[in-house]
């Protein structure tokens, strides 16, 4: 077989691997993402109940 052709199906199997192992890592960090998103979301309505509740106890300032 041609010395090249064989150069270049090699090459192409490496790229082929590298390609792979680059989809698996996008699909690993797309996977992260939505779960910082998730938990993101879950802290902003933390926040917002801490927020609700310190407005709730604060004395009211025009009934003195």
């Amino acid at each position: 077989m041609d010395p090249q052709i064989v150069e270049l199906q090699t090459k192409l199997a490496y790229t082929e691997q590298t390609v792979e192992t680059l989809n698996q890592v996008v699909i690993e960090q797309a996977a992260r993402l939505d779960e910082l998103e998730k938990d993101l979301e879950r802290l902003r309505r933390q926040i917002g109940r801490t927020e609700m509740l310190k407005t709730l106890k604060q004395p009211d300032d025009n009934l003195a």
